[in-house]
């Protein structure tokens, strides 16, 4: 390279324009020049920096009903408690901890804690801003590896940061003007579905040159990487992703070597499904399946909305998509990033919209998934933004210069329009509380760690979310997000009772059943975000107040047994038929059963507190002092959700547990003397995930170091090269 050429490589500029006359004609040349490469994501950066710089300030969202709560108190157990995390106590009755939720932001915020010593609430919103950042310019990658065009991309990506969200043509019940994705992280807390957000265009870049050239590793592991970051983050995410990249394979197919790059998505598939395994085990997918997938009311809830048009009118509609797709990419491959723009963009405005809309489930995925995938649908607007781009410069392949230099203007000139009031619509979103202090959430938290320690508690809502945020204190319910962890049906049931029965008492007595000695419960004058009680009076005249804070009152119930730990009669208990019925195929609850359960156990007299404690400050072991046992009559009832992890001991000896009437622990010990400790750990199924995982991560290294990838590519060019001779034939 000569001397000249190479001041010219190295000259950062944006563009230089000047005339040129060729043929009599004038035009405009947008030159480009090596810095250029490096430039525009730089300037991306710094100005979504600049837009979010708030959130490197403060520590509490001003948003209490945001569900960053929940992660936070994920983080604060597992600082608090490592390696000792395999049980969480302090939700659902207890449950086996890899059950909250994926565990990439939860396991770094603690991370960072230990490195860094700022608190996890600084930490969440500092990491929440760079993820931000970094999805905006993981877009600009994307949109520029997809039209090849990097103004074009800079003008689109410029746009993007700035516009408000395409949803609100069709539904924005907050009169919000800010990007989605930015209420989603401050108004919502979906802090991981932001991470995930931020992978989701490097996974797709990533995978379009995996699936176009293969035999280089480097496109194999960052593609495995960034899929992986997603579906061990959130979920959401990975539905979006997951969707977006299987229409991006179908353009794929259209663009020809179809076989070859199924083959390259089936391993690639397996891989991942592989390398995720030691936490997407049999009973995390168990649990997911039952609850329904990441809240999104069942995996294939979406198809059993509405099963006929997406079997019988979707799938025509996307056949329709490709064949037109493959026919414009066969003519002006050019012309990539428009089919992908296209499809991914109208398939999910309608399919978001009709959500919205109608209630319907116009794409197949989890019913409740579908309205809160409106990010990606900003994604995928982008795209379909930079795609029509690249049509209309195709249209004047002569002035191409001029007009791609006249639409980069109209683009950046859009997004400085919409500059100084975006910056204030953003930042008002995230600027951090004033007091939290002086919330409800925290002073009754507060009051709770004081008075509530070693005992059962039940809240609702953001107080429900925040407790364990500021006091190790125990609820029957938890953290949004951790639902499907319940392994015990009955907080459900009680949930019920609360929020909606009519009869008090009724409530009451699940209360004690469970073990609960305090409920939070919210009158209309409170400041919580929630309002779950439909009648918050009925407890007046049954349990005393025992704290008062802006709207908001913590009730004692009046608790006979109180331990964690109880010594009951066998024989009554052993009368109690199980609370739920199912023999009519339906689920009953028999009041006379509760009413039954409570007399051989809080009602009963001859039941007894027993003394208990957790050794080595791990939450998965428990020593019971049995004190004056009588292993004939009596047996010990453990108010902690039956798992089949749990195995029990007395001096060493394997002693029988089994689950009572509504999903509570029974040993059964067999000396008079002794303590008896319980020990938890996971189940086998837990293990073999983890062999999975290691068994692929193995596999994956043979696979990587052998030929096999430069045999993938060797296929697809003789496919393409087949495709290319069928058309030059049929043309």
């Amino acid at each position: 390279m000569s001397e000249e050429k190479e001041k010219r490589r190295l000259r950062i500029a944006m563009f230089h324009c000047g005339f040129v006359y060729s043929g009599g004609g004038e035009r405009i040349v947008l030159e480009e020049v090596m810095g250029l490469r490096f430039l525009l994501p730089l300037v991306i950066m710094l100005l979504n920096l600049y837009l979010v710089y708030p959130l490197f300030t403060g520590e509490y969202t001003q948003f209490p009903g945001s569900i960053e709560s929940v992660f936070l108190a994920d983080a604060k157990f597992i600082v608090e408690n490592f390696p000792h995390i395999s049980w969480h106590p302090f939700w659902y009755l207890g449950f086996p901890f890899y059950l909250t939720y994926q565990p990439v932001l939860p396991f770094t915020l603690a991370l960072g804690k230990v490195l860094t010593g700022l608190s996890l609430s600084v930490l969440y919103r500092a990491l929440a801003a760079i993820f931000y950042v970094l999805g905006v310019v993981g877009v600009y990658f994307l949109v520029r590896e997809t039209t090849k065009k990097q103004g074009l991309s800079f003008g689109v990506v410029f746009l993007y940061t700035l516009l408000p969200s395409i949803s609100y043509t069709f539904t924005n019940t907050l009169g919000l003007q800010a990007p989605w994705r930015l209420v989603v992280l401050t108004m919502f807390g979906e802090g991981p579905h932001i991470w995930g957000l931020a992978a989701t265009p490097f996974a797709l870049l990533f995978f379009i040159r995996l699936v176009n050239f293969p035999e280089k590793r480097v496109n194999w592991l960052l593609s495995l990487a960034f899929t992986l970051f997603i579906l061990l983050t959130n979920l959401t995410a990975f539905f979006g992703f997951l969707f977006l990249i299987l229409l991006l394979l179908l353009v794929e197919f259209a663009r020809g070597a179809a076989k070859t790059k199924f083959l390259i998505s089936f391993y690639f598939g397996l891989f991942v499904a592989g390398l995720a395994s030691f936490w997407y085990n049999f009973s995390f997918l168990k649990a997911g399946f039952e609850y329904g997938i990441g809240e999104g009311g069942g995996l294939l809830s979406g198809i059993y909305k509405n099963p006929v048009f997406l079997l019988v009118i979707l799938a025509p509609l996307i056949f329709l998509f490709v064949s037109v797709g493959r026919v414009l990419l066969r003519r002006k491959p050019g012309l990539y990033g428009l089919v992908l723009g296209v499809i991914s963009f109208v398939v999910l405005f309608f399919g978001i919209y009709g959500w919205f809309r109608y209630n319907l489930a116009l794409i197949p995925l989890p019913f409740r998934t579908i309205p809160r995938l409106i990010p990606e649908l900003e994604l995928a607007f982008a795209l379909f933004l930079a795609g029509l781009g690249t049509l209309i410069i195709s249209f004047f392949a002569k002035r191409k210069r001029l007009i791609e230099v006249v639409l980069l203007g109209i683009l950046i000139g859009g997004g400085f329009l919409l500059l100084p009031s975006q910056v204030n619509n953003m930042r008002e979103l995230i600027r951090p509380h004033s007091d939290f202090v002086s919330t409800s959430e925290y002073q009754v938290s507060q009051w709770l760690s004081k008075n509530a320690r070693g005992s059962r508690i039940y809240a609702t809502g953001t107080h429900a979310f925040w407790l364990n945020n500021f006091a190790d204190v125990a609820q029957l319910r938890g953290g949004k997000g951790g639902d499907f962890g319940g392994l015990n049906p009955q907080w459900a049931h009680l949930t019920y009772q609360l929020y909606y029965g009519e009869d008090g008492e009724l409530a009451v007595k699940w209360l004690k059943a469970l073990g609960a000695k305090y409920i939070v419960v919210n009158f209309p004058e409170s400041k919580a975000y929630y309002h779950d009680f439909k009648d918050p009076y009925k407890f007046e005249r049954l349990l005393r107040e025992a704290f008062v804070y802006q709207g908001d009152t913590v009730y004692e119930v009046p608790l006979k047994k109180e331990s964690l730990a109880l010594a009951v009669e066998k024989e009554r208990l052993g009368q109690v038929r199980e609370i739920a019925d199912l023999s009519n195929g339906l689920i009953t609850l028999a009041q006379e059963r509760l009413d039954s359960y409570l007399a051989a156990t809080e009602d009963n007299p001859a039941t007894r507190n027993l003394s208990y404690l957790y050794p080595k400050g791990s939450w998965s072991r428990l020593e019971v002092d049995l004190g004056d046992f009588d292993p004939g009559r009596e047996e010990v009832l453990l108010r902690i959700s039956h798992h089949p992890g749990w195995k029990a001991y007395q001096d060493g000896k394997r002693v029988p547990l089994k689950e009572d009437p509504i999903g509570f622990i029974l040993v059964e010990p067999k000396e008079k003397e002794g303590k008896l400790t319980l020990s938890f750990s996971p189940t086998m199924d837990v293990f073999l995930g983890y062999l999975i995982t290691l068994g692929t991560a193995l596999l994956s290294i043979v696979f990587l170091r052998s030929s096999a990838p430069e045999g993938l590519a060797n296929n697809l060019r003789e496919e393409e090269e087949e495709d290319r001779q069928r058309e030059d034939e049929e043309a």
